[in-house]
């Protein structure tokens, strides 16, 4: 049920500097699939992706989407999964 979801947490959530969520995750990556977003392409038609963020949509990642032509984003985070980031 709803209650053991919240029980499920990200072992590596560390807040504002949290290497998957943070501002500057995607400088993790070698080659990220969207620009400024902790991103892999999963196959050719599916992106694997932090969730967006308003900072990284307004510098350039929105852009780099649309570019990409992106028609949909799902989030897949469980309910507190991410309690810190």
């Amino acid at each position: 049920g709803y209650e053991r979801k919240e029980q499920v947490r990200c072992m590596l959530c560390g807040g504002k500097e949290c290497s998957k969520c943070g501002l500057d995750a995607y400088k993790k990556v070698a080659s990220p699939a969207i620009e400024l977003m902790h991103s892999h392409w999963i196959t050719d038609n599916i992106v694997g992706m932090q969730r967006p963020n308003e900072t990284s949509l307004h510098n350039g990642a929105l852009a780099d989407m649309t570019k990409k032509r992106f028609t949909a984003v799902f989030n897949l985070t469980e309910p507190g999964e991410h309690p810190f980031c």
